[in-house]
């Protein structure tokens, strides 16, 4: 009984830490990367910080324009919803640093779901006589933030991409049987 009661208090925990996303920001750090927010009905507002020597990556060129994926290679177009970063209010052990923002417009959930990255980098500053060459503390290391923006209306999962997932499981086991 002691076990379920553990079990139960950390559920909660977690429930209400992810429901204070909303008003509060999420500090994105090296070590927990990635840092995984979600835009929903229910929280229209997601807000992080970089962690300690990290700097956020600048978004691709474009008011609407993020980052389609963790490399921050691919741009996609997110104009329901707008990035803003203000500098912190509360200097907190360590925390401190500019705190950034991305909220739905009109409080409308898209027709379409999406998902948009942010990278936390290390600082890039040039050694003395090291021209061009990055030097970044050792134990700096980026951290990903993933948004998922969801969608006003449920999206399900075709049955062609459950089929395809089954028919590559049974060709790894044909192809592993036959391997000596």
């Amino acid at each position: 009984s002691l076990s379920l009661l553990v079990i139960l208090t950390g559920s909660f925990a977690q429930q209400s830490a992810g429901n204070q996303a909303n008003s509060q920001s999420v500090t994105c750090e090296s070590n927990a990367s990635p840092l995984v927010l979600r835009i929903t009905s229910k929280t229209n507002e997601v807000k992080f910080k970089c962690g300690t020597d990290l700097q956020l990556r600048e978004n691709p060129a474009g008011s609407n324009k993020f980052w389609g994926n963790a490399a921050c290679t691919k741009e996609v177009d997110a104009s329901s919803v707008t990035f803003t970063s203000s500098p912190s209010p509360a200097k907190v052990a360590g925390n401190k640093g500019t705190e950034y923002s991305l909220a739905l417009k009109n409080s409308s959930l898209p027709l379409s779901p999406f998902t948009v990255y942010f990278s936390c980098d290390p600082p890039s500053t040039t050694g003395v006589g090291e021209t061009g060459k990055a030097k970044v503390p050792a134990s700096a290391t980026t951290c990903i933030v993933q948004v998922s923006v969801f969608s006003q209306t449920a999206v399900t999962v075709p049955e062609t991409s459950k089929r395809n997932q089954a028919h590559n499981r049974s060709c790894r086991r044909i192809c592993d049987s036959c391997l000596c």
